[in-house]
Order: C-alpha cells, then structure tokens, then sequence
C-alpha cells in the first residue's frame, strides 16, 4: 500500500510528473499518477515550478482545491478499486460511472465524500467545534493569516469576562459559560488593537455584529 506522508507525495507527484515531461521510464504506479496529472491540465503550471510550488499551504475551509490532495485521493480510490476494498466500492464506481459517463468523474463524484471526510476531521482538529464560538473572526491579510498575526502577539488564551481567545485557532472567540456579548465585542477590538500595535497590521473583522453594541 502507497502510504507516504505529507512531503513525500508532494515529491513523488513532482518527480513523476517531471520524468513524464522527460520521457524517461516510468514504474507502474508513476505511470498511473502521470495519466491522472495529464487529466487536469489545471495542475501543470504548479507540477512545472516545484521550487515556487511544493511548499505551498491550502487551508482545510478554503475555496481553493489542493492539488495535492486531490490527486492523492484519485491514487487512493484506485487502490481500493483495484483490491475491492471497502466492499462494495467496485459496485458503486460502476454505477457511478454508468451515470456520469465517465470513470474520472466518477472518481471525483467519490472523492467528494472522502473529501467532506477529511474537511470534517481536520476542522474538527483545528477549530473549536466542542465550543459556542464566533470565529474566523478576522479576514485573512494579504499573504498572511490572521491566526498567525494573533498567536504571534501573544493573545492565544487572552480572557476578557467569559470571552476567550480559542486556544486551539487564534482567529476564532469562544465563550467559556459566561461570555457577554459586550465581553466579545471588547475582546476583538483590543485583539485587533494589539495585533496592529505589534505588527502593523489592521484586521478587518470577518465577523459581523448585528444590533446595538453589547452592554454588560
């Protein structure tokens, strides 16, 4: 089973794409990988700059596919085709295929599954899903992240009343039990306060308060 991590892949998927280009001789499993590359014409701008490219980061929320992944999820659901495992999953790309008329959509049709999957465990891991809170808070400037600006600045766990600073995703404000909404509010204005003494920048709020401002 093909079980690389994270750098290895990018590698693989670089290198493959690479010795394609070359028209030098592939393995079995690059040939696959170079065929699924040659299917998404959208990727070969990226595969050709590795040096610019294999760093890059994609946000697990965000609207922009990963290539990376996207292309190991092809590789792994022909694998499991291959080897007929989960049961059933034969039947199913059959039956996706029959209605999408073709066998690469109906592998994306399956990666948008697996691909809700891995969205939902990762958010589950990088934001506070088991609290109320109010998050992103702050839009994302320019080729940085908002996270990062607020971590940076020390405000990871900053309390104001029952309004907290998630420990887990600096851009989001969870409420321990107590919070205000006035204790919210105060606690973004001194956040983007802080962040903008200490690096210069001025957060834009993502979120949005409806109403009069909060009292005690």
């Amino acid at each position: 089973m093909f079980n690389p991590t994270r750098d290895q892949a990018r590698q693989f998927l670089f290198d493959t794409w690479r010795k394609r280009r070359a028209g030098e001789l592939l393995t079995p499993l690059e040939d696959l990988t170079a065929q699924l590359i040659a299917k998404h014409p959208e990727y070969h701008d990226l595969f050709a700059d590795p040096e610019r490219n294999q760093g890059k980061d994609y946000a697990p929320d965000g609207n922009t596919v990963n290539p990376f992944l996207h292309l190991m999820m092809h590789l792994t659901i022909e694998e499991q085709i291959s080897i007929g495992q989960p049961h059933g999953i034969r039947e199913q790309f059959a039956r996706l295929t029959h209605k999408y008329e073709s066998e690469h959509e109906a592998q994306h049709a399956m990666m948008d599954c697996l691909g809700e999957m891995i969205w939902q465990a990762q958010r589950n891991r990088t934001q506070p899903t088991n609290q109320p809170s109010c998050g992103s808070v702050f839009r994302n400037p320019p080729g940085d992240h908002a996270a990062r600006l607020i971590e940076a600045a020390g405000l990871k766990g900053y309390r104001i009343g029952g309004a907290q600073v998630s420990e887990k995703h600096a851009n989001f404000i969870v409420n321990t039990g107590t919070a205000s909404a006035a204790d919210i509010e105060a606690l973004i204005e001194h956040v983007a306060r802080v962040v903008a003494d200490k690096h210069g920048v001025q957060l834009v709020r993502e979120a949005h308060i409806v109403g009069e401002r909060g009292n005690e």
